[in-house]
C-alpha cells in the first residue's frame, strides 16, 4: 500500500502535467525509455496497429480503422525522450493522437487523456524492474 501511494505520489505531476497541443496531447513519466515503451504499447494494441516502429527513436505506433459508414479515425503514438531540461531524470514523454478523418475532422482529446491516464495506471501496477 505504502508503495503504491509513493508511485502515485510521482506519477501526480505526470498525469496533472498534461500538454494539450494541436498535434495531440502527451505526458511525461518519470521511467526509463523501455519501460514506458513497454506500458504504451500495452495499451495501444487494442486499436491493432498497422505499424509499430521499435527499431529506431523515437519510437512509433500508427493505426487507421473504419467501418462500414466510412468513418475513418487515425491513431498515432510517440514514444521520445522528455527534452525537458529540469525534469527528474529518467523521463520519457508519451504523444497520443486520436483523430477523426473521414467524414468530418474531429480531435478526441478525451480519450488522448484518458489513454495517458491508462498507461499512468499500468506503470504503476507493473512490477518494478530487477
Amino acid at each position: 500500500m505504502r508503495h503504491t501511494r509513493m508511485l502515485l505520489t510521482a506519477l501526480l505531476p505526470a498525469i496533472v502535467g498534461l500538454a494539450v497541443t494541436g498535434c495531440g496531447t502527451s505526458a511525461a513519466f518519470p521511467f526509463d525509455y523501455d519501460i514506458v515503451w513497454n506500458a504504451a504499447v500495452g495499451e495501444a494494441i487494442v486499436w491493432r496497429p498497422n505499424i509499430i516502429n521499435d527499431e529506431a527513436r523515437p519510437y512509433y505506433i500508427c493505426c487507421t480503422r473504419s467501418d462500414l459508414f466510412g468513418t475513418e479515425v487515425k491513431y498515432d503514438l510517440k514514444v521520445t525522450n522528455d527534452l525537458n531540461i529540469f525534469a527528474r531524470r529518467p523521463s520519457t514523454r508519451v504523444h497520443v493522437s486520436i483523430r477523426q478523418t473521414k467524414p468530418t475532422r474531429i480531435r478526441f482529446t478525451q480519450m488522448e487523456k484518458e489513454f495517458l491516464a491508462k498507461v499512468a495506471e499500468r506503470l504503476i501496477i507493473a512490477p518494478p524492474p530487477e
